[in-house]
């Protein structure tokens, strides 16, 4: 991987999460992410990471200097240290400094410690009603009544949405 110009923009921004940089399960979080991500908002604040991080040289900067330096909150300031980290364009010291890790550019590492990115899959976000949870909840029921033999009457089009699901867990699940 090349590293980017650090005295330019990005032109396109990193997107690792499905598609996205990253949000926190629910709709709303969904959309600003998706708005952000096509906007500009994550161009530009991937390449003022990029920059204020050259800037900060060995001694790095951590979510919190960056939200304090850019007016940020702590999930669009760790959020892009987690996706730039993620990407390979920055590292994060084994080391922390007022109890939060330190990222640097790989050329400031100096042969210090790094953590290695994440690469396993965030666990999904199962939304409350969600069929993942009701059925599960109606067999518990069913088999706390001591009814294991009966049948559970499944809500409209549940049935199709629980072949399908399970035709998809068979098609990805068939390597593990």
């Amino acid at each position: 991987m090349t590293s980017p110009d650090l005295d330019r923009d990005l032109f396109d921004p990193i997107l690792p999460y499905a598609g996205t940089s990253g949000h926190s399960g629910t709709d709303t979080s969904e959309r600003r992410a998706r708005v952000e991500d096509t906007d500009g908002t994550t161009t530009a604040r991937q390449s003022e990471t990029l920059r204020r991080l050259k800037a900060a040289g060995s001694d790095g900067m951590t979510w919190h200097d960056l939200a304090d330096a850019l007016g940020w909150h702590h999930g669009q300031a760790s959020g892009v240290l987690s996706v730039l980290h993620r990407a390979g364009l920055i590292a994060r010291l084994s080391a922390s400094r007022n109890r939060c890790k330190i990222y640097v550019l790989p050329l400031f590492v100096d042969g210090r410690p790094i953590e290695e990115p994440s690469t396993r899959p965030r666990r999904p976000t199962v939304p409350e009603g969600s069929l993942a949870i009701v059925l599960p909840a109606m067999i518990v029921e069913k088999l706390s009544r001591g009814l294991a033999g009966s049948t559970i009457t499944l809500p409209p089009g549940v049935a199709d949405q629980l072949r399908t699901a399970a035709r998809e867990a068979v098609t990805l699940g068939g390597d593990e």
